[in-house]
């Protein structure tokens, strides 16, 4: 799940609403292509299958998959793919792991080929450059037919922008003891 902060459109927003909608409650359950080029994900080279946020509720799930669930906790201390294996080693059996927290847990992968991998495709995916998110804000009252971005002709004014998203943060540091 992905909450938006932000609405999206390519025209101006005035408080990050689209025009009309300035009660808009926020955040909001944010579309998934909001914030990520979502064809990237279903052309992953990894071979990894990627299923919507609300795959594990259907009924379509089988109850011994969707039933068998095991609750984890990771160490405090970022773990490459042998330490991660390590430490859910107990809950091989589940067909459903919940980890307590994520952040800064992962480090990549023992293998420096596969880290590699990891990485490039990991930064394909989650960088997204797209059309910007356009904001009144910091304007200087710009006229609502004003251009995102940049002006029309030198002088004029117009709505700024934020470009999207750039490549995700490097991971942690593995530590020697990790593993």
């Amino acid at each position: 799940r992905m909450l938006c902060y932000c609405d999206f459109l390519w025209k101006e927003m005035k408080s990050c609403r689209v025009g009309g909608a300035e009660s808009m409650q926020l955040p909001f359950d944010c579309p998934m292509d909001h914030v990520l080029d979502t064809p990237r994900f279903f052309e992953n080279s990894l071979g990894v299958p990627i299923r919507e946020p609300s795959f594990f509720s259907s009924t379509r799930v089988p109850s011994n998959v969707s039933a068998n669930i095991a609750r984890a906790t990771l160490p405090s201390r970022p773990l490459d793919d042998v330490g991660l294996r390590a430490a859910l080693a107990a809950h091989e059996g589940a067909a459903i792991l919940e980890l307590d927290q994520v952040i800064d847990r992962f480090c990549g992968f023992a293998d420096a080929a596969e880290h590699a991998a990891f990485v490039l495709e990991t930064e394909r995916m989650l960088s997204y450059q797209r059309v910007p998110f356009c904001t009144v804000e910091g304007s200087d009252n710009a006229p609502l037919y004003s251009r995102c971005c940049e002006p029309w002709h030198p002088g004029e004014k117009f709505f700024p922008c934020v470009q999207g998203f750039d490549k995700p943060a490097p991971l942690p540091l593995c530590s020697t003891s990790a593993s």
